[in-house]
């Protein structure tokens, strides 16, 4: 709501109040805006995730988030970049306070980004092919799985990176842990069950597949 206005109160600043450092002045007012809101974007942020029916839809209500951020400072950005008369030299501070400000919604909502990346992956694993009573079409299945695990992974950080870039990797790794632990879980439990039934079919002196020869 901001932005398209920026370079209409740039210019009031400099032709009706007379500043020096409209433009400085102007990242002020935009900072300190930011930082008085009521409620906070935080917390609206926070309140309109509470509402998504699917983690995706969390995931894409980050991902608009951090696009509507750029382009408020891709706007900004402009106007510092725009031709004047005299050119004013900005602070880093100020660029600084005003990046904290606008990124901070972002920043703090990272952590939720976490469990709803953990619970679209791990979503994955509630194949009903992963539950069969057959060994053999279990085996299948979880070979299957562990076949996709790359493209999903792979799939999973192209988004993540849209939301944070690499910054988002502290928060996506966590996921990726609890999806390959769950995973490996699987296996585990396969593979236990695969050891029960073969010892108890050696006990029973049945045959037991190419391991009864040997």
């Amino acid at each position: 709501l901001l932005a398209p206005d920026a370079h209409t109160q740039v210019t009031w600043l400099t032709n009706v109040l007379k500043s020096d450092t409209p433009v400085s002045e102007l990242i002020r007012l935009y900072t300190d805006l930011l930082l008085s809101l009521e409620p906070s974007p935080t917390k609206v942020v926070s309140a309109n995730l509470k509402l998504c029916s699917s983690p995706e839809d969390g995931i894409v209500l980050l991902t608009d988030l951090r696009r509507d951020i750029d382009e408020f400072i891709a706007c900004i950005t402009g106007v510092m970049d725009a031709p004047r008369p005299n050119k004013e030299t900005i602070s880093p501070a100020v660029l600084k306070e005003l990046g904290r400000a606008a990124y901070a919604p972002l920043r703090e909502l990272l952590p939720q980004y976490t469990d709803l990346q953990s619970q679209l992956l791990l979503a994955n694993l509630n194949d009903p092919q992963l539950k069969q009573e057959d060994l053999l079409d279990q085996s299948r299945a979880l070979l299957t799985t562990a076949e996709r695990c790359e493209g999903w992974l792979s799939a999973a950080y192209a988004k993540a990176k849209k939301i944070a870039a690499y910054a988002v990797h502290p928060y996506y790794a966590p996921a990726v842990e609890a999806f390959v632990t769950a995973l490996s879980s699987h296996i585990s439990t396969h593979s236990r069950r695969i050891e029960s039934v073969f010892l108890s079919s050696v006990s029973g002196g049945q045959a037991t597949g190419v391991l009864s020869t040997t």
